[in-house]
């Protein structure tokens, strides 16, 4: 969405920590095939927070305290030969 492009332009590539998290089973309609996944409350290095998508990450990785750095993801994929959306995500990092 190019509404949200400064914001997420501004969110690339920082690193962040979790705060907090969940493990979503029952995802909403068109996300049914990427259950179960993580959705975090991450804090920024400069103290802001977010509510990301934890991504690329085993399971007894995903904790409080957990370092993060933030990554460009595919997040929906408009029919078979659509436009592809991609937005800001996270992942856990040693």
């Amino acid at each position: 969405n190019w509404r949200e492009l400064e914001k997420n332009q501004s969110l690339l590539d920082k690193k962040g920590k979790i705060i907090s998290f969940t493990i979503i089973y029952s995802p909403p309609s068109g996300k049914e095939n990427e259950s179960p996944y993580y959705v975090g409350w991450i804090e920024m290095e400069d103290k802001t927070k977010e509510v990301m998508e934890i991504v690329d990450v085993e399971k007894e990785k995903v904790k409080k305290g957990a370092s993060v750095w933030t990554c460009l993801r595919r997040v929906n994929v408009q029919g078979k030969k659509g436009l592809i959306e991609y937005g800001i995500k996270c992942r856990v990092v040693e």
